[in-house]
């Protein structure tokens, strides 16, 4: 079981993820903002950050670089309903589209801790 961040600006996408990663047997805290997520990390460690591309006031490339100062080995993954180019693509530990599809989140969730794990 692995405990995900979920950063998003829109409350029915945190709540949606946070249902697909309960269904599989997962916890999750959420945050609707890159500061919101910062202010979590610095309380908690999660096993894997999951995070909005396009938010107001931080973006999720900002968080991803403030990551490392508080949870350097946490994997960050990426939401996003936007076209991305590789070269963005490459920070990030997974890349889902939006809408999301149940089956695949959690098996990319249930990968990435694993091989988080493994390499720890």
């Amino acid at each position: 079981m692995a405990h995900v961040f979920v950063v998003d600006d829109d409350a029915i996408v945190r709540t949606v993820i946070s249902q697909f990663l309960q269904m599989g047997g997962h916890s999750s805290e959420i945050a609707s903002s890159g500061f919101e997520a910062i202010q979590l990390l610095a309380k908690n460690k999660p096993d894997l950050i999951l995070t909005d591309l396009s938010m107001p006031g931080m973006n999720s490339l900002e968080l991803r670089a403030h990551c490392p100062h508080f949870s350097p080995e946490v994997p960050c993954a990426l939401l996003t309903g936007h076209l991305l180019n590789n070269e963005l693509g490459e920070q990030f530990d997974a890349i889902f589209e939006k809408p999301l599809r149940c089956s695949n989140l959690l098996e990319t969730v249930t990968n990435i801790v694993r091989k988080a794990n493994l390499t720890a």
